[in-house]
């Protein structure tokens, strides 16, 4: 089991030989529920989601798992079937992921309650359920206000929503309220702020944070300072405040340089400058 853990850092197949060899010989062991849980964490890394989504299942039926073990596994098990969702565009693996996660509004661990609430709104949202996940998303920054990363989370994806729902005002507001939430005066400053708390978070690895482009890769979470920034600006620029919009959108390109974020705000720059020129 240990030379498995060891493995599990640099070598994924040899760990996964190492777990699957530990659980066929030590059935009734104390620590199979865990060791079935980095298993399937291990399959979820190479893409293998049957694989994973039936490691994670297992722990339900297996002997003398405890509790939190269970509501872990059940919650990653939701998440597998959100991957299933962006790998195959079937919306049954959506609703069999909100069924796993609203099984969890009790768990005694607050980590695995806020990222099931937030998986759910992530599901919903992709349902086309934009106004159901948007109260997803209000309600989970009340309840977890005093978990700084789920919080952020949860404002960032309520901006997200109300986009989809073509209410640039308010979707800038609640970039802003995500923004103002982080410490620092400048934008600098509050990423850096923003991935101290991802990095102290232990669930800052689970797939969380809104997908937007339809690949299996998430956007970073650590990164969503640079999204929300360039995106309020955006949301600025249609609800019609030009010269706001520039402002943010060149606060992006200065705090930014070289990222994706940077260089879509450069354009929508030349944007804002063009309506303020056709204005005047």
């Amino acid at each position: 089991m240990r030379i498995g853990y060891l493995h599990s850092r640099t070598d994924a197949k040899q760990a996964i030989k190492d777990f699957e060899e530990f659980l066929a010989t030590h059935k009734d062991h104390p620590q199979c529920a865990r060791v079935t849980i980095s298993l399937g964490g291990l399959y979820l890394r190479n893409l293998e989601l049957d694989k994973a989504e039936a490691a994670f299942d297992a722990v339900k039926s297996t002997p003398n798992a405890p509790p939190g073990a269970v509501e872990e596994a059940n919650m990653q098990s939701g998440f597998v079937k959100m991957m299933k969702y962006y790998a195959s565009r079937d919306k049954a693996n959506l609703t069999s992921a909100i069924s796993a996660f609203d099984g969890l509004s009790a768990a005694a661990d607050v980590r695995i309650r806020a990222k099931s609430k937030l998986g759910t709104a992530e599901a919903l949202l992709l349902l086309g359920k934009a106004a159901d996940a948007h109260e997803k998303h209000k309600t989970a920054a009340q309840t977890y206000s005093d978990q700084p990363y789920f919080k952020g989370l949860a404002l960032y994806g309520a901006g997200i929503c109300s986009q989809d729902m073509q209410k640039p005002e308010e979707a800038a507001s609640e970039f802003s309220a995500f923004l103002d939430s982080q410490a620092g005066s400048t934008l600098a400053d509050k990423d850096a702020a923003w991935k101290r708390t991802a990095l102290s978070s232990l669930g800052s690895y689970i797939q969380v944070t809104i997908q937007k482009d339809g690949s299996l890769d998430k956007i970073p979470a650590s990164g969503i300072v640079s999204k929300a920034s360039y995106l309020r600006g955006e949301c600025l620029y249609t609800a019609g405040k030009y010269k706001e919009a520039e402002k943010q959108l060149s606060a992006v390109v200065a705090a930014f340089p070289g990222t994706e974020s940077a260089e879509s705000a450069n354009s929508a720059v030349a944007r804002c400058k063009m309506a303020i020129g056709g204005e005047q």
